[in-house]
């Protein structure tokens, strides 16, 4: 008994609305922002690994895998590269088999069937 409020003591204090630290929706979230800005920056490389480190934490989440996808297309289009073009087009599937009604990765899936097929 003494061991489990030597330990609640050590823990902290959490205050009414705190939430608990490493919450992985709350993280997730956060990754996801971060990505997100590092995409609109044009960062396309860090924005990448940030969704890939969503995806670990998350690995069916639809926004990071569409994304991801769509980082990956613009890069395999400056760069003609086809790889990471198949490659792009692919998360985007998983994005929509993940959630099919998330409307950006159908639009995403349109505007690479219309580029590159």
């Amino acid at each position: 008994m003494v061991a489990g409020v030597l330990v609640s003591r050590s823990s902290g204090e959490r205050l009414a609305g705190d939430v608990a630290t490493g919450d992985i929706r709350d993280s997730s979230v956060r990754l996801l922002q971060q990505a997100q800005d590092l995409f609109a920056k044009g960062r396309l490389l860090d924005a990448i690994k940030t969704f890939d480190e969503v995806l670990a934490v998350d690995p069916d989440n639809p926004e990071a895998l569409a994304y991801r996808g769509w980082a990956l297309f613009q890069a395999g289009t400056a760069g003609q590269n086809a790889e990471l073009l198949a490659a792009a087009e692919r998360n985007v599937d998983q994005a929509i088999a993940a959630r099919p009604q998330y409307a950006p990765a159908r639009v995403f899936k349109a505007v690479i069937l219309a580029r590159v097929h």
